[in-house]
């Protein structure tokens, strides 16, 4: 199992960002070994088309977008066709802290799900803006591993959800993979906090967060 998260490989395709903060996002997520489980690979885009058609063609796993590059709308549509063309592609919200807070010009609709999204502040000094993108990086290869494993599941839409695999165990280790690589990246604290609410209350103890800082804002539906 730990090999599976050791060898996943992903695309992260990074949209509407300058040179200096490509070439600074790049250092930091194509980092591997130590600490860095997977493999992580990115391509830069300018143009929401192209990127559309990179996912169209199953080249990217996960996207990494300047907020305030576009326009509200551009950017809603942009995020609806990846959404249906490639639901389990993970998204990553970037902006100064007023950008993702506001959020302005988006719909209430569209601000209450991109509260959902992993979101990446670019006004941070250089040490936590590096900090935070390796927690992103984290986070985006624990998805690519659950998606291999719902990879395992027809999930053709308006049909009964079965698994592919004759080999039913196969896909048991994947998810048991799955949940390791959610460990790493930080998701499993607010699982827990969500099973087990009242722990702190019952024993006097708190239940230790798993979480990153607040900076990082990883968001806790990925996909929707």
């Amino acid at each position: 199992m730990g090999q599976l998260i050791k060898d996943v490989s992903i695309v992260v395709a990074l949209v509407g960002l300058d040179g200096p903060r490509i070439k600074q996002l790049t250092e930091r997520l194509t980092t591997s070994g130590g600490h860095d489980p997977g493999h992580v690979s990115v391509l830069p885009y300018d143009r929401l088309q192209d990127c559309e058609e990179a996912v169209r063609d199953k080249r990217i796993n996960a996207i990494c977008v300047a907020v305030e590059k576009y326009q509200a709308q551009a950017l809603t549509c942009f995020v609806a066709e990846i959404r249906v063309t490639a639901p389990l592609v993970s998204f990553c919200l970037m902006g100064t802290d007023e950008v993702l807070t506001k959020l302005p010009g988006h719909r209430p609709a569209w601000k209450e799900r991109f509260a959902h999204y992993y979101k990446l502040r670019t006004d941070l000094t250089e040490a936590d803006f590096r900090e935070n993108a390796g927690m992103v990086r984290d986070l985006f290869v624990a998805d690519a591993v659950k998606s291999r494993a719902l990879g395992h599941l027809d999930t053709t839409p308006g049909g009964v959800i079965q698994i592919r695999s004759p080999r039913p165990y196969g896909f048991w280790l994947v998810i048991t993979a799955s949940l390791m690589a959610a460990f790493v990246g930080g998701s499993i604290g607010p699982i827990l906090d969500r099973v087990l609410p009242d722990k702190a209350g019952r024993d006097g103890t708190a239940t230790p967060s798993l979480n990153p800082p607040p900076s990082a804002q990883p968001g806790s539906g990925q996909p929707r």
